[in-house]
């Protein structure tokens, strides 16, 4: 009982801080859940490898950048509605 205790509290502490980095452009956001998953390190390359075409594809696509463009976004999510669910 005890071990499954401090389960949940590993846990929830991964989750309060997967929260408070849901402001991190989405590269950094999946760095953050990566460290804290029990992986292998070919699946820490993986993680690795995917936040790095994630930074990729926000540095050579503007419009998916909202933090540095967010007037051209909103005219974008306008003119295309499908982008709201990124």
């Amino acid at each position: 009982m005890e071990y499954q205790l401090e389960l949940l509290d590993s846990f929830r502490t991964a989750i309060i801080r997967w929260h408070a980095a849901a402001i991190l452009p989405l590269d950094q956001l999946v760095l953050i859940v990566g460290q804290d998953l029990v992986l292998e390190s070919s699946e820490i390359a993986i993680i690795q490898k995917l936040a790095g075409f994630i930074s990729s594809l926000r540095d050579n696509n503007p419009p998916l950048d909202r933090d540095r463009h967010p007037e051209s976004t909103d005219r974008d999510i306008q003119e295309r509605p499908w982008l709201r669910d990124f």
